[in-house]
């Protein structure tokens, strides 16, 4: 599987994204309004330009001469971990409500136990 660095900076309110390791002669350079638009596009254009979508990414973020790779990477990994905590936590408490109501306890004595007020409760509760 080829694999080509791509490296990252902010250009003038863009992403700006070139990719290294082409082919001579050949050059591919992006510029996305928004970050979350970043990997699609360049591996759209790339899978475009090369006929090929079967290749490897190497991204690499600066500016301002400095690095910033590791740092984006561990904070959008620890973004995604939360929200998978977020969820996990959301189906856990939607399985207690409901045992601890057909338990019989009423939502202040379910909300209390949560941690939670009884106003959400009994939102969670409607839903």
């Amino acid at each position: 599987m080829a694999a080509y660095a791509v490296n990252v900076t902010r250009e003038d309110g863009m992403w700006v994204a070139v990719v290294g390791g082409l082919p001579v002669n050949t050059f591919a350079a992006y510029e996305i309004d928004h970050f979350s638009e970043l990997d699609d596009a360049v591996r759209s254009g790339l899978a475009d330009l090369i006929g090929d979508d079967d290749f490897h990414l190497d991204w690499h973020f600066s500016g301002s001469g400095l690095e910033f790779t590791e740092s984006l990477v561990q904070a959008l990994e620890a973004a995604d971990e939360a929200e998978r905590s977020r969820e996990a936590l959301a189906r856990s408490r939607s399985a207690a409500i409901q045992k601890m109501r057909l338990a019989g306890l009423s939502l202040r004595d379910i909300a209390d136990a949560l941690q939670m007020s009884h106003q959400r409760v009994s939102q969670l509760v409607s839903t």
